[in-house]
Formats: structure tokens, C-alpha cells, sequence
């Protein structure tokens, strides 16, 4: 079998790939620099699209030019250190999932075989991981290294706060502020997990919108992507248990990296599960009745996550998909 990448082809050429670049740099910083406002800070949830437009449609090469274009964009623009926050925050990773996800092989059968769902899946999962690992050796001269500083920027964000509490309601209760104090070390360790779930949604919500733009005017070069082909890498569980392990045993702060890494590393599997859901309900005539009722109470009982993430693991162990794709469907 050989292996192939996509070049760039398409209706989308270099000069639009500069285009989109500049687009994603204008959101990005219009939105940081509009952050008091929600509706303008949400302006950061769609920065990747235009990359990801312009990668999908035209090819590596294309996406590689919107990344870079942006970042000069932003650097030019005197705005060097918002060029660097997008290059790690936007750009690599952008970059690095449009070239997975536009790689293939051509099999003994001819057929054309794109990056697997859930490899692209991993890939975007152990970035934020990887960051997080870098943060914690980067700052590990700190006093109480990466999480000593989280709680000293926590801090400092809940005295400006309390300040602008005491402004707008002179009369704010001493045990209001001390609420908001005693909050900031549970918030402070579990930050790097919570952001990184975040940054997760966001870009895999992109990449899969910039698809579904591309496949209704027909210029995507893969297939579309698959919920209920999410299969994540052999390895994968066993990771995940090890660092949940680590999170729970190890002494500090080695407890403080396991918990992190091992609450990153569950969102493949909350999609797994989803995935295992959607397989079950595809055998029934109201699956979409049935997925319809699964996501409602899934938005209003977030708490079931770590339930469907089990889901996920014993999908991971014993292919329940395949076991429903074999059952006779229900009538």
C-alpha cells in the first residue's frame, strides 16, 4: 500500500489562503481586544475556521500560508506577543490536523483510505498535553512551580474582581469575598484541564464545521467525517489509566500533572461513547428521535460525561459498536 498527501488543489489557491490567514488574525485579535465583551470574546471560538477552510479546500500547502500569513499579519502589525499566543494557541495545531486529516493511502483494492477519525481525534487531544507538560517544565523555577503560579495569577485575577465588586456594591459582604478566595486552589489545579477541554471543543467544533461548509459547495478533498467512526488507537485507555493512576497516587506535584493529563485525555473518550450511542440508535427508526433526546439531557446533566466516558472505555475493550452493527436492527 502506498501512502499519499493531498496538495494543494482546488478553488481555494495561495492568494485566498493569505486572505483566510488575515481573517483569522483580525478575529483573533479583535476578540482579545474586546474581551469585556462575551459576544466579541466568542469571536476567539471561530479563529481557526478560515485556516481550516483553506486547508480542507486547497490542500497542506494552503493551510500552511493561512498560519503563516496570520502570524506575520499579527507580528507586523506591532502585536508580537499575540503573534506568539497564536502560533502555539492556533496556528501549530491547525496546521498540524489539516495535514493529518488531508493524508491517505491507496489500498491493494484501489480504494482511497483518509486519516482515521479518531487518530485525528488523539492527535488534537495530546496537544493540550503537551503544552501543559511544557508549561509545568517551563515554570517548574517557580515557587510551587506550575500550579504555585496558576494560584498566584488566580489571585490576582479575584482582587481585581472583589475590586470592581466594591465599586459597583459598596456594601459586598466579607463573606463574599472570602467565597471567592476560598475558590481559587481548587480552580487553580484544575485550570490546565478545563482549558484544555476548551481548546479541544473549539478547534474539533471547527475543523468538523469548516468540512460541512466545504462539502455543500463541493470543494473538500477527503470524505466526510463520521461520528460513529471514531476509534481511538489501541494504546489510548491504557494511557489514560496510568495517568489516572499517577493523578491519584503519585505525591505532589506529580498528582497535580496525572489528574490534569488524565481529565484531557477523557474527552475522545466522552466522544467514543457518543459515538457508541449514535451506533445503537442508527439500528431504530426514530434514531433521531432518540439522538435528539440523548443530547438534550445530555446539555442539562453534564454530570453523566464521566458515564458516557465509560462508554467509551468499554467500547475501547470490547467493540460494542461492532456488536450493535451485527444485532438485527429494531423495527
Amino acid at each position: 500500500m502506498t501512502t499519499q498527501r493531498s496538495t494543494a488543489t482546488g478553488p481555494i489557491g495561495i492568494v485566498s489562503a493569505i486572505f483566510s490567514g488575515g481573517v483569522s488574525a483580525l478575529l483573533f485579535s479583535y476578540a482579545l481586544a474586546h474581551a469585556q465583551s462575551l459576544f466579541m470574546f466568542f469571536m476567539v471560538y471561530i479563529t481557526s475556521l478560515p485556516i481550516f477552510l483553506a486547508g480542507l479546500a486547497a490542500g497542506s500547502l494552503a493551510g500552511l500560508v493561512a498560519s503563516l500569513s496570520a502570524v506575520v499579519g499579527l507580528f507586523f502589525a506591532g502585536e508580537s506577543n499575540i503573534a506568539l499566543l497564536y502560533t502555539f494557541i492556533f496556528a501549530v495545531p491547525s496546521t498540524t490536523l489539516i495535514m493529518l486529516a488531508l493524508r491517505s493511502r491507496v489500498g491493494d483494492d484501489q480504494k482511497r483510505y483518509w486519516y482515521p477519525e479518531g487518530y485525528l481525534l488523539t492527535a488534537a487531544t495530546l496537544y493540550p498535553c503537551v503544552i501543559f507538560v511544557a508549561l509545568a517544565l517551563l515554570t517548574s523555577s517557580h515557587p510551587g512551580g506550575l500550579l504555585g503560579w496558576s494560584v498566584e495569577t488566580f489571585n490576582e485575577i479575584a482582587s481585581g474582581v472583589i475590586a470592581q465588586m466594591q465599586t459597583s456594591n459598596p456594601h459586598i459582604l466579607p463573606q463574599d469575598e472570602e467565597t471567592i478566595r476560598n475558590v481559587l486552589p481548587f480552580a487553580a489545579k484544575i485550570a490546565p484541564a478545563i482549558l484544555g477541554w476548551t481548546w479541544m471543543i473549539v478547534t474539533i467544533i471547527s475543523l468538523v464545521a469548516a468540512q460541512k461548509i466545504l462539502q455543500k459547495q463541493n470543494w473538500n478533498l477527503r470524505t466526510p467525517f463520521v461520528m460513529t467512526e471514531i476509534h481511538l488507537p489501541s494504546w489510548f485507555v491504557f494511557v489514560l489509566a496510568a495517568m489516572g493512576l499517577m493523578g491519584y497516587f503519585a505525591p505532589s506535584p506529580f498528582n497535580y500533572y496525572g489528574q490534569n493529563i488524565a481529565f484531557i485525555l477523557g474527552m475522545p473518550l466522552v466522544l467514543s461513547g457518543i459515538a457508541v450511542i449514535h451506533t445503537a440508535a442508527a439500528r431504530s427508526k426514530y434514531s433521531t428521535a432518540i439522538l435528539t433526546a440523548f443530547y438534550i439531557v445530555l446539555s442539562v446533566f453534564v454530570f453523566i460525561l464521566p458515564i458516557i466516558a465509560l462508554l467509551g472505555v468499554c467500547d475501547q475493550l470490547f467493540q460494542l459498536r461492532d456488536r450493535f452493527r451485527h444485532a438485527k436492527p429494531t423495527v
